[in-house]
């Protein structure tokens, strides 16, 4: 018995349309259109895995943690590409073995950390 993986990750956001416009234009996410019609909120691709964005009025507290890390390929890329969308991104000190990663938030708070192997 064993987790497979990672099914999908849910994302309150208090701006459902800003965060839409963020994770599919920026991020560039694929829409999914086989989300039930249940509650405000989207579902989205990630690779193999799913974003679901959930509509909330309480945004994220402020200085916290937590984030959604995805890892990526071509890591300078994608510094270069948030950068021109002028999303702030903060490159983390490269650890020894460790992947290189990189820090920011969406357009509610909610930090997201990129890594590359």
């Amino acid at each position: 018995m064993k987790i497979e993986g990672v099914h999908h990750v849910a994302v309150e956001v208090t701006d459902l349309d800003a965060a839409l416009a963020f994770y599919s234009g920026v991020l560039g996410m694929r829409i999914r259109d086989d989300r039930p019609d249940v509650s405000p909120a989207a579902w989205l691709d990630a690779g193999r895995d799913q974003v679901h964005l959930v509509l909330t009025e309480q945004p994220p507290p402020t200085g916290r943690r937590a984030n959604t890390a995805f890892q990526v390929d071509e890591f300078d890329s994608w510094i270069s590409h948030l950068a021109a969308h002028g999303v702030a991104v903060r490159q983390l000190t490269l650890v020894p073995g460790a992947p290189r990663r990189a820090l920011f938030c969406d357009p509610v708070g909610n930090r997201i950390e990129l890594t590359q192997r």
